[in-house]
């Protein structure tokens, strides 16, 4: 545990959940940024470098797609979201609203991490700061993979 947290749940300034919960989401922070997820879901400056106060607000072109706000914003990100439909979207390639998720996003590879990563990818993203940014869907023609559902994967 770090040491400052029970200095800070002693001082009523952190709650014994949050207090559990924070090293799910560094394990979160540490999944997102070796999974690539900035790479894609944050857009760029001229000179190519990703936008630091736009930090995976979405608005990427990515293999033809525009890539979506994962903020916590609740009418542009990911905010009215559950981390249980976080984890399914990142596992099994499927939305709240039902409609699937497809490539360039790597749901092959996203769908094996373990309940306990997936569930920390979903804590962290919820834990950010969220950012408006609205980002228009990219109509397509082509149908979307369909995955095998993969309802658990135990820690290895």
């Amino acid at each position: 545990m770090h040491a400052a947290l029970p200095a800070l749940l002693a001082l009523g300034l952190l709650t014994a959940s949050a207090c559990a919960q924070a090293p799910d989401i560094e394990r979160g922070k540490y999944l997102v940024t070796i999974g690539i997820c900035e790479g894609c879901h944050s857009p760029r400056d001229a000179q190519g470098h990703p936008v630091k106060s736009m930090r995976l607000a979405g608005g990427r072109r990515s293999g033809g797609l525009m890539t979506p706000n994962l903020t916590p914003d609740m009418q542009t990100g990911l905010g009215a979201w559950s981390e249980a439909q976080i984890v399914e979207a990142l596992r099994n390639g499927v939305r709240p609203d039902g409609s699937r998720i497809r490539p360039p996003m790597a749901i092959f590879w996203y769908r094996h991490f373990s309940d306990a990563d997936a569930r920390a990818i979903a804590a962290y993203l919820k834990s950010i700061p969220p950012i408006s940014n609205k980002v228009e869907r990219t109509p397509v023609t082509t149908p979307a993979p369909v995955y095998e559902r993969v309802e658990s994967v135990p820690a290895a």
